[in-house]
């Protein structure tokens, strides 16, 4: 029972004499070397409650394919929960066997006053950096967003979280102050975050 390392697939010759008679008998033994490489979707990350597809490359119409969530298919979709590690594994028609795994990250939504941002200040003096407020959210399905100066007199308002505030009224500029700010956002799970604040216009 000789332990044999092959590089290539190819034929070994087995020389068998009895030592009572002489005789020769010689047997073909086929050595066959994989070549079974695989590789699975790179790992990515999902809002909680949507899909994803993960698939396998490197693999022949005759290797038999097996998810461990029981999926035999090549390419699949998928929608956990939770983070989850999906590992497939391949055979070949010579028994050779390759694992992968790909791992797809959950993101819980949230709507907390980190996941409804919006800057303490601004300034909209043209360099183009932090020229416009804007409300920013990964999870926010509809919003509003409302200006006020230090009057109470609403000077912008939108409803899309695109279109942010440029620091004008009636299209001329407002000088450095403090400008009050209310915001309604209702995120992808339902939760509402409603809160006030203050936003600094600097110059």
């Amino acid at each position: 029972t000789p332990i044999v390392t092959a590089a290539v697939s190819k034929d070994l010759m087995v020389v068998v004499t009895d030592t009572l008679t002489g005789c020769v008998s010689e047997l073909t033994v086929p050595i066959t070397v994989s070549d079974l490489d695989i590789s699975v979707t790179d790992d990515f990350t999902v809002i909680q409650g949507n899909s994803g597809t993960i698939e396998v490359f490197g693999t022949d119409i005759d290797d038999e394919i097996l998810w461990s969530n029981g999926s035999m298919e090549v390419e699949q979709e998928v929608t956990p929960l939770e983070t989850t590690t999906y590992t497939v594994t391949v055979t070949d028609p010579n028994g050779c066997t390759a694992t992968a795994q790909v791992t797809i990250t959950v993101d819980v939504p949230r709507c907390d006053d980190e996941a409804v941002f919006i800057p303490t200040a601004f300034s909209p003096n043209g360099d183009g950096n932090n020229d416009v407020l804007y409300v920013r959210g990964l999870y926010i399905e509809s919003m509003e967003l409302v200006i006020f100066n230090r009057w109470g007199q609403e000077i912008f308002k939108t409803t899309d979280h695109r279109v942010g505030w440029d620091g004008t009224f009636n299209g001329e500029p407002l000088s450095p102050d403090s400008y009050a700010f209310c915001i309604r956002a209702t995120c992808i799970n339902g939760e509402e975050n409603i809160r006030t604040g203050n936003v600094s216009l600097l110059r």
